[in-house]
């Protein structure tokens, strides 16, 4: 489930990019008004958010998976070596 949500966010990311792109190749060529470019700062800070909240999630899953795995070694049970009898 979460690698589907994190397909879904790539796939938003690349669409406002290609639109972010489009929006810049208009602009450049000409500004025909303010609140365009307000709605490119708004994408840009879209895609900064996706962005952040994509680097805490994975940021979060990896030192959480890193203190679990560390606070396992304490519960280890060791199991007795069988010896060769003589």
């Amino acid at each position: 489930m979460f690698i589907l949500s994190i397909i879904n966010i790539h796939k938003l990311i690349c669409l406002l990019f290609q639109y972010l792109k489009n929006q810049i190749i208009r602009f450049s060529i000409m500004l025909y008004n303010l609140y365009q470019l307000w709605n490119i700062y708004r994408y840009i800070l879209y895609l900064h958010g996706a962005y952040v909240a994509c680097s805490f999630i994975m940021f979060a899953i990896s030192t959480s998976y890193t203190y679990l795995a560390y606070m396992t070694t304490f519960f280890y049970v060791q199991q007795p070596i069988k010896q060769i009898e003589n």
